[in-house]
């Protein structure tokens, strides 16, 4: 009976949460400086400045990303602790901006990977060791760096963004060494389905490139929804 109780509480508390974290993406994305979603020397937008229009409607995204919120949530704070759903939320509401804005400006802001990197605090209890974090983000730095090097090479230009890089690393202080590798093959793998399915439906031609946040996404939720505790034993 107590543990009923305190499930509901629990339950309770996140769907809140849940409830803020989902319009506050909304919210957040229409009300940041738009500066945050420019490159350097590049002239902003009406849509970007979002003076006379939202840059992100309420409707129908309030309520898909507050459902979202909220079946992760009951998801995960029944199969794991109260503090660790609470940060991993947190953490998506930062990584779901960046994604819009990836989708939409092409660009992840500095301010909201450094947000993500501050974020990793939250999770030193979910860790061995805080060296396991720090192993994480020098890893995600390194794979990224490659990628790009080959990209650079093969296609003469920058195939990988900045952002993307600098997001790596800063998530691979969240989830640590085996968590930021796994997460780079799972997104990887996302991605690679999707563009193949885009190839197969002439949407896009091989010289296309895609925005990476949504695969970087789907495969943090996977992650730390079904496969933290594996990863922690390995």
């Amino acid at each position: 009976m107590e543990f009923t109780v305190y499930l509901l509480i629990r339950i309770t508390i996140v769907i809140i949460i849940s409830f803020f974290l989902g319009n506050g993406v909304v919210v957040l994305f229409n009300h940041l400086p738009y500066k945050w979603f420019l490159n350097e020397g590049e002239s902003p937008t009406e849509d970007i400045i979002g003076k006379n229009q939202q840059r992100l409607t309420s409707t129908p995204w309030k309520w898909i990303f507050t459902g979202l919120f909220g079946a992760t949530s009951i998801y995960i704070v029944i199969t794991m602790s109260l503090i660790y759903s609470i940060t991993v939320l947190i953490v998506m509401n930062l990584l779901l901006i960046a994604t819009v804005s990836d989708i939409k400006y092409g660009i992840i802001p500095d301010q909201i990977n450094i947000l993500v990197a501050i974020s990793a605090i939250g999770f030193f209890g979910f860790h061995d060791d805080w060296t396991n974090q720090l192993y994480g983000a020098i890893a995600g730095l390194f794979i990224l760096l490659v990628l790009w090097a080959i990209g650079k090479a093969v296609y003469k230009k920058d195939a990988i963004g900045g952002g993307d890089i600098k997001m790596y690393a800063s998530l691979g202080l969240v989830l640590g060494l085996n968590g930021i590798i796994i997460t780079f093959i799972i997104s990887t793998f996302l991605g690679a389905i999707h563009f193949a399915y885009l190839l197969a439906q002439k949407r896009i031609s091989l010289k296309d490139s895609r925005p990476m946040m949504p695969y970087i996404f789907a495969s943090f939720i996977i992650y730390t929804l079904f496969l933290w505790d594996f990863t922690l034993n390995l």
